[in-house]
């Protein structure tokens, strides 16, 4: 893990502290390290870009490590990846987040468009409920966990490369990309967006869902949402400037609070008017 020493964004080292924590037996920290008693923790928020650091960060290969285990049984309380995939797909529309987005998605999405490519799919859950909504769609997705690629590949008409997102593992300009609580994970989000970037024709629309920073006013401190393994939390500031940074323009966004009470930001993203 590495010390947060100034923003990723804007390279400057003023911050606040939104949040201290100390966790012990802290679940992803002993899977990473299990000598590791506890670990002391900061949430920092740059005063000029409003990005939200989490300090200590943890580094790439930290990252893969995790995520190519976070799925197995062991690390979801024994719940494997089919009970998984069916409890999430059997949930009912007024209870459903996935419902509830392909619902917000619509009026954004063009008629026209047949290919839709979800980088972080998981267990594919969004993929398969969007499908039941956009028929006519081939469907693609990108997950780093081996065993929930498997599964996922097992239940529904879908293609899944499992690695982590490269940028080169489809020939081919997908109408959609959704990209949704993933991006807080990323280490290094302007390499990842620019590698997006260069998937997408001036047609293609990027959905980007991610917690919204003002969580930490709204939750308790002890909430759940604290102790992920987050690197960044946005705010639609923080947002803005990393996608305008890397040739990309908002065209609509959204502040919403999802059916478990947590802040959300939805963003609707085109390439810029100069690529």
């Amino acid at each position: 893990m590495i010390e947060v020493k100034e923003c990723y964004l804007c390279q400057i080292s003023d911050f606040d502290i939104l949040l201290n924590q100390k966790y012990e037996n802290l679940h992803y920290v002993k899977l990473l390290n299990s000598q590791l008693e506890y670990l002391d923790r900061k949430w920092l928020r740059c005063k000029n870009c409003d990005l939200v650091h989490q300090s200590p960060s943890l580094t790439d290969q930290e990252i893969d490590k995790l995520y190519k285990n976070n799925r197995s049984s062991d690390f979801r309380n024994s719940e494997t990846p089919d009970e998984y995939f069916e409890r999430i797909t059997s949930i009912p529309n007024d209870k459903s987040e996935n419902y509830l987005r392909t619902q917000r998605f619509k009026k954004y999405i063009s008629s026209s468009a047949k290919t839709i490519l979800d980088i972080g799919c998981g267990g594919g859950v969004f993929l398969y409920t969007f499908s039941k909504y956009f028929k006519n769609f081939k469907l693609f997705g990108i997950e780093a966990s081996p065993q929930f690629a498997s599964m996922a590949k097992s239940k529904f008409d879908v293609k899944i490369f499992n690695n982590f997102f490269k940028g080169d593992e489809i020939n081919f300009k997908p109408d959609v990309i959704t990209l949704l609580h993933v991006l807080e994970h990323i280490t290094n989000p302007n390499l990842f967006l620019k590698n997006i970037h260069s998937l997408m024709s001036s047609d293609s629309l990027l959905i980007i869902e991610v917690p919204d920073s003002k969580d930490f006013e709204t939750l308790d401190k002890s909430h759940l949402r604290f102790s992920s393994p987050h690197i960044f939390f946005y705010s639609l500031k923080s947002a803005t400037i990393l996608l305008e940074k890397n040739g990309f323009k908002i065209i609509d966004s959204e502040r919403f609070l999802s059916l478990r009470k947590r802040n959300n930001l939805c963003l609707y993203v085109k390439k810029g008017n100069n690529d």
